[in-house]
């Protein structure tokens, strides 16, 4: 009976993350958004690959979809995909404070990937832009190693969750138009809790 109460959360666990988000198709197939160079252009971690303008996310806004390059759980240079949400108009002298949200669960497929669209209903980035912006910050939000991106996503390897928001915090402050400042706060909830406790 103890080999089953050591074994069961994990299968559930399993279970959960394939019913949230179908199968590991992976997903990359037509969206030229996650083409990457080869090589990447730097090795360096937190280097900005490609910002691509998108919709914004709340009135007053204007938004990115980003790669950037990161370091993978086996010491490679990797590219990790997010996005960005900032105000728009005058910036602050020293930029806008940034907020970097680190999201919880939404599976291990790249069609979970956030920055693709996919919402859960919970852990959700799209829903706090209108806060962070009208508040004066500049929102940011990785999708983790793996997740939008080639590779497996190694989901709770606090690791790799903290090497992808803090990256993704440098490849920010590398988009011209979103004057983001040095001034970070890092903010996660779940599986993002725990990606930002690595992070700090």
């Amino acid at each position: 009976m103890s080999g089953v109460r050591t074994w069961l959360p994990w299968v559930c666990c399993v279970v959960f993350l394939s019913a949230g988000c179908g199968s590991t198709d992976g997903g990359l197939s037509g969206d030229e958004s996650y083409v990457l160079p080869d090589p990447l252009p730097s090795e360096v971690p937190g280097t900005l690959i490609r910002a691509e303008a998108i919709e914004p996310l709340t009135e007053g806004s204007k938004a990115w979809r980003v790669l950037y390059v990161s370091t993978a759980l086996d010491g490679r240079a990797i590219a990790v995909s997010g996005i960005v949400a900032a105000p728009e108009g005058s910036a602050p002298e020293a930029g806008y404070d940034v907020v970097t949200w680190a999201h919880g669960t939404k599976g291990v497929s790249d069609r979970c990937a956030p920055s693709k669209g996919y919402r859960s209903g919970f852990h959700d980035f799209y829903d706090i832009p209108p806060e962070l912006v009208g508040a004066g910050y500049v929102g940011v939000m990785t999708d983790y190693e793996g997740l939008g991106t080639p590779g497996i996503h190694p989901y709770l390897v606090g690791p790799s969750e903290g090497r992808g928001v803090l990256d993704m915090i440098k490849a920010t402050q590398q988009i011209e138009d979103a004057y983001a400042g040095s001034r970070v706060v890092i903010w996660g909830r779940s599986q993002g809790g725990h990606g930002a406790l690595f992070a700090g």
